[in-house]
């Protein structure tokens, strides 16, 4: 009994690399700079939540995928559980916020899969991450949330081009981060 305590986990390296991968993409400047992405905890939180729900759908597509997506997802609650107690939440309070965060992730994952899927809905994709990213629903779409929709539609369709093996060796590929272009008449 007292040796599985000391039992080697399995190899998530794999998951681990997607991970990173994921956490890059969403902390690139472009989004909080010309996006407008408030740069909190929470709208981070949301930024890696949808570029992991992102390389989670594109895994569940390929084989051997939905066991390195698990993965994924374990190293990402514990990144989570890690970034709660560097900002100082109490340790009986953190799976509490964990459990509250990811359940946050899965309505938004489905919403993505949901938007994404037979076609991409780009109203949809633009309210979603309204509501997740940036904190607010409206019925207009802003230029920043169909800047952030089109990318998202972006993203989906470049991890599709990548087989499975590519993902676990190259890492996700993501396109370049959006930028707003400046409405005519305005320089930048």
């Amino acid at each position: 009994m007292i040796f599985a305590l000391f039992r080697r986990k399995p190899d998530d390296s794999p998951a681990r690399a997607l991970y990173a991968g994921v956490v890059a993409a969403a902390r690139r400047p472009e989004f909080y700079r010309e996006l407008g992405v408030p740069d909190t905890p929470v709208a981070r939180f949301e930024l890696i939540a949808l570029h992991a729900a992102l390389v989670m759908r594109r895994l569940r597509a390929v084989d051997g995928g939905p066991q390195i997506a698990q993965g994924v997802l374990d190293v990402m609650v514990e990144d989570l559980e890690d970034s709660l107690r560097e900002i100082g939440v109490g340790d009986p309070s953190v799976p509490k916020r964990v459990k509250a965060l990811i359940g946050g992730f899965y309505a938004s994952a489905q919403g993505l899969d949901a938007a994404l899927s037979p076609a991409p809905d780009h109203a949809a994709l633009a309210s979603l991450v309204g509501r997740r990213v940036y904190g607010v629903s409206h019925e207009l779409l802003d230029d920043a949330q169909d800047a952030l929709a089109s990318y998202v539609i972006a993203a989906a369709a470049a991890l599709d081009q990548q087989s499975g093996a590519e993902l676990a060796a190259d890492g996700p590929a993501f396109p370049p981060a959006p930028s707003q272009t400046p409405p005519e008449g305005e320089f930048a």
